[in-house]
């Protein structure tokens, strides 16, 4: 009997060693998002109303401080009335966003992160308008006393009418108050001939070489802080006309007692020379239609693209004269020469109220007095947006 007994506390001891570890702690967080949005336009008489829902959560599978995995679902944004919002509320509408594996290379200081991940291009001003997307890819970073590096591979696009692979890098160094961020990207495109049909026109062949190379630095000084973003973009293309084209923004913030102003000003090639990006939109963002700085569910909410574009936005940020309540006040001048050709003036309100340490309510408005948009007409756009954000 006690043979039995001591071979079931071994078997016990055997078990338990092998559930610990396998054993994984689990972490989880997101937001929920809810909101009214509102906005018209003067000349076109278009407007629209909606309620927008969107809820974002990532579970994190933590083996130890060198294995990890996380995935990132979204539902959302959904329309009230519409898709899975519609009555009945049913839809196939959740999104898969990360589903990725972080690692320790053994004795070495790499991080690897394999799966479905966001990756962003550098950016020490309003975001970058080259690649700030959710992607396939796998990126390894080491820091060393020097710098901090990292390189990644990302597959955009694999179909049968087309490819697209990104390759790039970025060191990121400390000088003094600055910080210093060089990097590099090569993306090459491949895509086959599609043949005309009744419905859509011939597509050429694509065998076409992208290059990026950029710098983002930003530095503190006191109450003031700085931020520079400087970047080049040249695509060859035997299908069509090489292009090329810059962008550059610098950014400034001075910390007061009652509130934080600042000022952002960009340019950027334009007309013809508009500089590559992985997408048509990018995320270099001003303000609320000129870029798309809005809090609210409602994804793609700008109108106007800041590609082929330049324009100044003065702001007054964190003015609070109540406890958990506060303003940003932001005034902008853009001039846009790319798919909309025009001068835009444009002011937007946001005011943000923290009900609860896990819960904001936010009001939002703009007015935009566009002097032309595609089409040369005169317009005025007004857009109001109040909604709630719990974040867990």
């Amino acid at each position: 009997m006690k043979r039995i007994i001591v071979l079931a506390l071994a078997a016990c001891m055997v078990l338990g060693a092998a559930l610990g570890a396998s054993a994984a702690e689990f972490k989880a967080s997101g937001n929920f998002v809810l909101n009214y949005d509102s906005l018209s336009y003067d000349k076109a008489e278009k407007d629209y109303n909606k309620f927008s829902q969107r809820f974002r959560s990532q579970i994190d599978m933590i083996a130890s401080e060198n294995l990890s995995g996380t995935v990132y679902f979204e539902i959302g944004s959904l329309t009230w009335g519409k898709d899975g919002a519609a009555l009945g509320t049913d839809g196939t509408n959740v999104k898969t966003r990360y589903a990725y594996v972080d690692f320790m290379v053994p004795a070495t200081p790499v991080k690897v992160r394999a799966g479905l991940q966001a990756i962003a291009l550098p950016s020490a001003t309003a975001g970058s308008p080259v690649l700030d997307k959710d992607v396939a890819a796998i990126t390894g970073t080491a820091s060393f006393d020097a710098a901090d590096v990292t390189a990644f591979f990302a597959r955009p696009y694999d179909t049968a009418e087309k490819s697209f692979d990104l390759y790039g890098a970025t060191a990121s160094v400390k000088v003094g108050p600055a910080t210093v961020t060089p990097y590099l990207m090569y993306g090459s495109e491949k895509g086959n001939a599609v043949a005309a049909t009744s419905t859509a026109a011939a597509i050429p062949a694509v065998d076409a070489k992208i290059y990026w190379a950029g710098v983002a630095a930003d530095a503190a000084f006191g109450n003031l802080t700085v931020g520079v973003d400087a970047i080049y973009g040249e695509k060859e293309d035997d299908a069509a006309a090489d292009v090329d084209g810059y962008f550059v923004a610098a950014d400034a913030a001075y910390a007061l007692d009652f509130a934080t102003v600042g000022v952002l000003a960009w340019t950027s090639s334009d007309g013809k020379d508009l500089m590559p990006t992985v997408k048509a939109e990018n995320n270099f963002s001003p303000l609320m239609l000129v870029g798309d700085t809005t809090k609210g569910a409602t994804d793609g909410a700008g109108l106007y693209d800041t590609i082929g574009s330049q324009g100044v936005a003065v702001r007054a940020a964190d003015i609070s004269f109540i406890e958990k309540l506060s303003h940003t006040v932001t005034v902008g001048y853009v001039e846009l020469d790319n798919a909309f050709k025009g001068d835009i003036i444009e002011v937007d309100f946001s005011n943000s109220y923290l009900m609860y340490d896990n819960l904001e309510l936010f009001v939002e408005a703009a007015y935009a007095d566009v002097d032309a948009d595609a089409a040369g007409n005169d317009d005025e756009i007004v857009k109001v947006a109040a909604g709630l954000t719990y974040n867990f």
